[in-house]
């Protein structure tokens, strides 16, 4: 059975300040961070922001339900853009690599911060 853990580790002290295990893949995206937010995918397609302090789950985009999307396998690019912060994520797969196949790029914007 594939599994993993994506998690921080506490630059500080050296200990762990969080981990979020991954039962049902391999962990196998890049992790990206902006803002408070940790950004990383799963192979099925999930598409996932942690908090950055705790690594509670705040929210999941699945690729799965989007045609032509595929595998969360990329790694994250955050930019901005006239001030707004924007997340882009690439998802596909390839025979093998991922249980969906195909390819999409989607950008998310983030919430601005009152």
């Amino acid at each position: 059975m594939d599994h993993g853990v994506y998690g921080a580790v506490d630059t500080r002290t050296g200990k762990v300040a969080w981990k979020i295990p991954i039962t049902g893949t391999t962990p196998d995206s890049g992790i990206g961070v902006a803002g408070d937010l940790v950004f990383f995918g799963e192979s099925t397609g999930l598409f996932h922001a942690a908090d950055a302090r705790t690594g509670a789950i705040l929210w999941t985009f699945d690729a799965s339900k989007v045609p032509n999307a595929g595998g969360a396998n990329a790694s994250p690019a955050i930019y901005v853009v006239n001030g707004k912060e924007y997340v882009v994520y690439a998802f596909g797969g390839e025979p093998g690599n991922s249980v969906f196949l195909g390819d999409a790029v989607i950008a998310f914007a983030l919430p601005e911060v009152e």
